[in-house]
């Protein structure tokens, strides 16, 4: 398994100018995934092995994670939820975490919104809604 450092965005992507949506979902991860794929006109794929982070207390957990590029725009949808509990403990209500790493800042606030609205009218969302430049610092 991947070992990688717990931060809310653990992954690196090819482009500087990333949003995160946080998704609250009865969707099961290949569900959302699906949807995503069908609603944004992308192919996020399962990355194997799942992704793997060590805790404090010494204990590994490990989480699924999807992962699609395509014209300069990367995409990646990381599980928040894991047997011992959330990924990102701040963000304990949160099912998913959807990043999107854009080539220009300009692209990326054009269709920030548009992003998100397209996750709220998921069947099975509750709640999308873009993580601000501190909760990510903090998380």
């Amino acid at each position: 398994m991947t070992r990688i450092r717990k931060k809310l965005f653990p992954f690196t992507l090819p482009t500087q100018h990333v949003i995160s949506v946080a998704v609250v979902t009865t969707q099961p991860d290949y569900g959302l995934c699906w949807q995503l794929n069908k609603r944004l006109h992308i192919g996020l794929s399962r990355m194997t092995p799942d992704a793997e982070i060590r805790l404090k207390n010494g204990n590994s957990v490990s989480f699924t994670r999807f992962e699609y590029q395509d014209e300069g725009l990367s995409y990646q949808l990381v599980s928040n939820r894991t047997a011992s509990g959330p990924v990102f403990s701040r963000l304990d209500q949160v099912d998913f975490v959807f990043h999107v790493g854009f080539p220009d800042a300009e692209k990326a606030a054009r269709q920030a919104e548009d992003i998100v609205d397209a996750i709220r009218d998921i069947p099975g969302v509750s709640l999308a809604f873009l993580l601000t430049q501190e909760l990510k610092r903090r998380t």
